[in-house]
Order: structure tokens, then C-alpha cells, then sequence
């Protein structure tokens, strides 16, 4: 399918014609994921800042009210250190795991005995 004539009657030259037409394929996932995530996690950013009672349609600004609730939560912060201890020591351990496997690998199989 062509979506733009070949004829030299087009008032475009061939390379932006090219472009346009890669910028119409990929327009539909990026309006798609405008709508789907980018557009969802700024409403959330904007939520944060109101008390919301979706029911009643009450939205009353509170700033940072809701982040202050947070740190003096002790469930929050128990949870972001065991994030912290989590991020320090397991994935560390599995980078390097996966770089010594992909060292072993390299060294055992080489792509010329495949072919």
C-alpha cells in the first residue's frame, strides 16, 4: 500500500515524504500510550496533592499532606527499607550471577561451533 503518489507532481520532497509516512505508522501507539500511561500518571501526580471523594466529586487541595502522612507511617517506611535492603544486596548478587553465566557461556560456546 502506498500512501503517498510516486509522481513527481507531489509538492513534498521524496525524504520528507518518507518521514511522514514513518510518523503516520508510528502515531497510533503513541497516542495510545499518551492516553493509556502518560496521561494516567500525571492525573495520579495531580491526586496527590487533593483529598478526593470521587463519589461526592469533592477534590480539596491538602499539598503535601499526603506525603507527609506517608513518611510518619511506619508500614510505609518498614516497607521501603526492606526495598532499600532488597535493591542493596539481591540485585547485585543477580547481575553478577547473570555476568559470570554470560562469561562461562561465551567461553564454552563459541558462534563458530554453531555454524
Amino acid at each position: 500500500m502506498i500512501l503517498f503518489s510516486t509522481s513527481k507532481k507531489s509538492s513534498l520532497p521524496i525524504h520528507l515524504r518518507y518521514h511522514l509516512t514513518a510518523y503516520l505508522f508510528i502515531a497510533p501507539i503513541v497516542i495510545l500510550f499518551g492516553i493509556f500511561r502518560v496521561y494516567p500518571s500525571i492525573q495520579t501526580l495531580a491526586y496527590s496533592f487533593f483529598r478526593v471523594e470521587l463519589l461526592r466529586g469533592r477534590f480539596t487541595f491538602i499539598g503535601f499532606e499526603n506525603f507527609l502522612d506517608l513518611l510518619s507511617d511506619k508500614i510505609f517506611l518498614k516497607a521501603v527499607v526492606n526495598t532499600l535492603i532488597y535493591v542493596i544486596s539481591i540485585v547485585p548478587i543477580s547481575a553478577g550471577l547473570a555476568l559470570i553465566l554470560a562469561v562461562l557461556f561465551n567461553t564454552h560456546f563459541r558462534l563458530k561451533e554453531f555454524f
